[in-house]
């Protein structure tokens, strides 16, 4: 053979050796990104794919991975506008399904539903039951059972996922009348990330008509909705509708949510939020429904509460403070007084006061100072502490039998944007859920959780990541001043 071939055939498998070292590292590395996302380490797995693209290897796989990562990252922006090739789609029609994702929550539920039929079309599968939550998204399939949260396949979903999941679950649980939970799952969802603005409207009537107040306030900030209006006249069309019902306060006719009282509560609590987008132009007409429902149901503790609230914001002062004072009277409530002593402007020390003399008379209740955060400038009292984003209190308690108790803590935020503070509950390292602190003025929040007897620490963290959009951050600070503790054999009533 001569010298010559012999230099060309070397140079060919110098070629090919590199043509296979270069689609054996793309595909390693395709693999890696694979690998780093089932793992949840989507940061880490963005920095494979960046480094993918600057060496030149955008593949078809990469392309549809790129989209995944995005979507996982909740980069839903960049996911949903990326460019990708035909040929991307042929081969990876999966694609499909992470676009869809990612417009849904950016509120373009229409787009999403047409984008993902596209995927289901395809008639391909998803891994861990992923396929079900693409053909709801495309209106295909109903979700008539609440899925097992804490049980597989739904635990090896993404959070994504499962955030899409709960909430077109919750969407239609409420769509058959169970609303009670609908608000369950719909709190979940939010949690997980869910911020679909049609979605979160949704989740503020159901929450609104079970009388988690707190939760209807937090969907409607984070629902973008400049006017309470649409909803307050959903209230009140479906409270007059019910005019000649012959259901009472008690009534075991209906589920919690589709009861009358429940209507009317609801109704309250948006004429309320209604009038503090214009007090003078919405006062004549917000007093006249708190007034016809305080007649129907004189003794309803929360009506009475909301009507409380509206004189309040119409300074009108000591007619609140009466109906504040009458109602502790009658039923002596923590959550009263201290909105009592809100009203009547009592100082830090005169709140602490009247709260250690309300305790006193309930040695079921538990106290439990904070460890961790800022001291007030009340100085080094334990039981007020300021948090910045990202900062955390802990507090140990010790109950003496096992059940379910209600956590609540006394809080306020220095927060002036559209969307407040959200407080994520642990306790001993186990997440059981937020209390969105939305008033500037001390006022309780609580989350209800089955303890078992013994020691159990608790930790309240001011989440950022869920307070903010990709990218955002606030500046917000949240104050507590107690944290209280106590066995409950009902559900919690919010004001």
């Amino acid at each position: 053979m001569k010298k010559s071939h012999i230099v060309w055939l070397a140079l060919i498998a110098l070629i090919l050796a590199a043509v296979v070292l270069w689609i054996s590292r793309d595909f390693f590395m395709q693999n890696k990104v694979v690998f780093l996302l089932n793992q949840r380490q989507f940061a880490a797995a963005s920095e494979v794919l960046e480094e993918m693209e600057e060496d030149g290897k955008v593949s078809l796989k990469t392309q549809f991975l790129r989209v995944k990562t995005l979507t996982l990252l909740g980069d839903y922006e960049l996911a949903a506008g990326m460019k990708i090739s035909d040929n991307a789609r042929n081969a990876y029609p999966e694609i499909y399904y992470w676009k869809a994702l990612s417009e849904y929550e950016l509120g373009r539920t229409e787009e999403a539903e047409q984008t993902v039929k596209k995927f289901v079309q395809t008639g391909q599968l998803l891994p861990n039951g992923a396929v079900d939550i693409a053909s709801a998204l495309a209106g295909e399939r109903f979700l008539m059972e609440a899925p097992e949260v804490d049980k597989n396949p739904f635990r090896m979903l993404f959070p994504i996922e499962q955030a899409v999941y709960t909430g077109l679950a919750a969407s239609q649980q409420m769509e058959i009348g169970r609303v009670e939970t609908a608000a369950k799952l719909f709190r979940s969802s939010f949690i997980l990330g869910n911020r679909n603005h049609a979605l979160l409207s949704q989740a503020c009537r159901a929450s609104a008509l079970v009388g988690y107040v707190g939760d209807a306030q937090m969907y409607f900030d984070y629902s973008g909705s400049d006017s309470i209006l649409p909803l307050l006249e959903d209230f009140d069309k479906a409270y007059r509708e019910y005019k000649n019902a012959s259901l009472t306060l008690h009534s075991g006719d209906l589920a919690q949510g589709g009861r009358k009282i429940d209507v009317a509560r609801a109704l309250a609590w948006s004429a309320n939020m209604f009038l503090k987008e214009d007090h003078q132009k919405h006062a004549p007409r917000v007093m006249g429904i708190i007034n016809e429902l305080v007649k129907e149901y004189p003794f309803d503790v929360v009506l009475q509460v909301q009507k409380a609230s509206i004189h309040k914001h119409l300074n009108e002062t000591e007619t609140a403070l009466s109906i504040y004072d009458n109602l502790f009277q009658k039923f002596p409530n923590y959550t009263v007084l201290v909105k009592m002593a809100v009203v009547a402007g009592a100082s830090e020390e005169e709140l602490s006061a009247r709260s250690d003399a309300f305790m006193k008379n309930l040695p079921s209740v538990i106290s439990a100072p904070f460890r961790g955060g800022k001291p007030t400038s009340d100085g080094e009292d334990t039981l007020q502490r300021k948090l910045d984003p990202g900062e955390s209190v802990r507090a140990t308690i010790t109950v003496e039998e096992r059940g379910s108790y209600i956590i609540m803590i006394v809080g306020k935020s220095s927060n002036s944007g559209k969307t407040s503070t959200l407080i994520k509950m642990f306790v001993d390292d186990t997440f059981i859920g937020v209390a969105y602190v939305f008033r500037k003025n001390w006022d309780c929040y609580s989350v209800t959780v089955p303890l078992e007897a013994g020691s159990h620490k608790l930790e309240l963290l001011h989440d950022d990541e869920l307070m903010t959009e990709v990218g955002k951050r606030t500046n917000s600070v949240v104050s507590l001043r107690a944290i209280y503790v106590a066995l409950t054999g009902v559900a919690n009533v919010q004001y």
